[in-house]
């Protein structure tokens, strides 16, 4: 792995080949979904892009995923959510996995004082990855229902 790992070089991946070999990594290391690997992942996702669309259109939607990730990748790398952070009238609720490779922890205590909301809660999920809403659908349903307007979740 950590062959792969230096194979791959540092960031920024601007390519969608080198963007989806760092996915590949990234999930075999459990941090998309724990415990779940790019195999079973991508068999996962092709097997319900096929029953949505069926073959041709299972061609297309990758096709189209592929020209996609060529536009945006440069000019995501560029962005830097911290640079002009917004200022929200909304609560916001941040609920990430500890697995999570691509939003560390130490950036996950960041946000919320960077966007200023009125009222924020963090959560960390053990046990789950950058998909935490997979790994722990249940924890953030939670998150959900105690935020809905009306709720008493405070700050």
């Amino acid at each position: 792995m950590n062959t792969k790992i230096e194979k791959l070089g540092a960031p920024p991946y601007t390519t969608s080949r080198v963007f989806q070999q760092r996915a590949g990594l990234m999930a075999d290391m459990g941090g998309v979904e724990h415990g779940r690997t790019f195999s079973s992942l991508l068999g996962e996702t092709l097997f319900g892009m096929m029953r949505a669309y069926g073959p041709v259109g299972m061609v297309k939607a990758i096709r189209n995923m592929s020209t996609i990730q060529e536009a945006t990748l440069a000019e995501m790398a560029s962005l830097d959510l911290f640079a002009d952070p917004p200022r929200l009238a909304v609560p916001v609720h941040y609920v990430f996995g500890e697995q999570d490779p691509i939003v560390s922890a130490e950036l996950a205590k960041q946000l919320p004082a960077a966007i200023a909301a009125p009222v924020w809660t963090v959560t960390f999920a053990t046990n789950a990855g950058h998909m935490v809403h997979f790994d722990h659908p249940e924890l953030v349903r939670s998150v959900v229902m105690k935020a809905r307007p009306g709720d008493a979740l405070r700050q």
